[in-house]
C-alpha cells in the first residue's frame, strides 16, 4: 500500500496535474532576501534579467538565478522559505494550491516547508532527472552532470521518483537518494551529501518564524508596481528587504558583560573541591 501511494503521487509530479481551470487560488511567492548577484527574468521580460534588490512578487514562468558566490530567499505564503544556493537557477512553472511546480535545472536549494493544510494541496520539485513531492518537511535538493540528489533532514518525508514516472522511493528524516540518467531512484541511504547544508537549517526555522509574524498582503497594484521597476529601475525608488533589526553596539556590549556576570557567579556558585593531600616526597 506505501509503495502504491508513493507511485501515485510521484505520478501526479511528474504529468504536472493541468488543474488550471479548477484551481483558482494562487499562492503568494516571493523573494524575500538577496545576496550577491541574483537575477529576475519574468515571462514579460524573458531576455532581461533584472537584479533583485527588494521584496519581489513572483509569477509563473519566472526564472530566479544564482551568481557564483550568491543566494536567494524565497517565501511562500508567509510559511514556507527555500534558501537558492550559489550558481542556481530556479524556474516557477504553476502556483496553484493544488498543483505548485518549481524547476531546478541547475544548483541547489534548502526548504523548510510548512506541512499541507489540505490533502489536496500538492508542492512538487522538478529536476533533470527526478521529481519531488513534498508534503510539509525540511529538505534539500541538488543538480548537475545528470545526477539529481535529494535529501530530508531532521522533520518530514519526500517522495521521490524518475521524472519519466519510475519507481519511486520514500525519504524518512536523515536520508537521502540520488537519481542518475537512469530515472530509477536509488535506495534511501544515510543523509551524507547534504551534511553541510542541514547546518543552513536553524537559519531557516528562524526566517520561517519571522515571516509568519511579519507577512503582509500586497495589493495588486503594489505587486505591479514592483514587477514593473525590474524593467526600469529608474522609475521608482526600491524599498529593499525586510530584515530584523540587529542589536546595537550598546545592547550587544550590555549582554556581553551580562553573559561574563553571569558565568563569574555560576563559577563562584560552584562547590570548592579540596585538593588531594600531596603524597609524601621521597628524602
Amino acid at each position: 500500500m506505501a509503495g502504491l501511494f508513493i507511485g501515485i503521487f510521484v505520478l501526479l509530479a511528474s504529468v504536472v496535474l493541468p488543474l488550471e481551470a479548477e484551481e483558482p487560488s494562487v499562492r503568494d511567492l516571493r523573494v524575500t532576501d538577496a545576496s550577491g548577484q541574483v537575477t529576475l527574468k519574468t515571462a514579460d521580460h524573458s531576455k532581461q534579467a533584472a537584479v533583485v534588490d527588494e521584496e519581489t512578487p513572483l509569477a509563473a514562468n519566472d526564472i530566479v538565478e544564482t551568481g557564483p558566490k550568491s543566494s536567494a530567499e524565497l517565501t511562500m505564503d508567509g510559511e514556507s522559505v527555500f534558501k537558492l544556493q550559489p550558481g542556481s537557477r530556479l524556474q516557477i512553472k504553476k502556483l496553484y494550491q493544488r498543483n505548485t511546480l518549481f524547476e531546478l535545472t541547475e544548483g541547489a536549494i534548502v526548504a523548510k516547508v510548512q506541512p499541507a493544510s489540505r490533502p489536496d494541496q500538492g508542492l512538487y520539485l522538478r529536476m533533470p532527472t527526478a521529481v519531488v513531492a513534498v508534503r510539509g518537511t525540511e529538505f534539500a535538493a541538488g543538480t548537475g552532470a545528470g545526477v539529481s540528489h535529494v535529501g530530508v533532514f531532521d522533520e518530514g518525508h519526500v517522495a521521490v521518483g524518475g521524472v519519466w514516472g519510475h519507481e519511486a522511493v520514500k525519504l524518512a528524516p536523515n536520508q537521502e537518494t540520488q537519481v542518475t540518467l537512469s530515472n530509477v531512484p536509488q535506495p534511501p541511504r544515510r543523509l551524507a551529501y547534504f551534511k553541510k547544508l542541514k547546518t543552513q537549517m536553524p537559519r531557516l526555522r528562524r526566517r520561517a518564524a519571522f515571516w509568519h509574524k511579519n507577512w503582509r498582503r500586497l495589493s495588486a497594484v503594489r505587486r505591479q508596481a514592483i514587477r514593473d521597476r525590474l524593467a526600469d529601475p529608474r522609475s521608482a525608488k526600491s524599498q529593499g528587504f525586510l530584515r530584523p533589526p540587529k542589536p546595537s553596539p550598546v545592547r550587544r556590549a550590555v549582554h556581553a558583560r551580562r553573559s561574563h556576570k553571569q558565568k563569574s557567579a555560576a563559577r563562584r556558585s560552584r562547590p570548592k573541591q579540596k585538593r588531594p593531600a600531596n603524597p609524601i616526597s621521597p628524602k
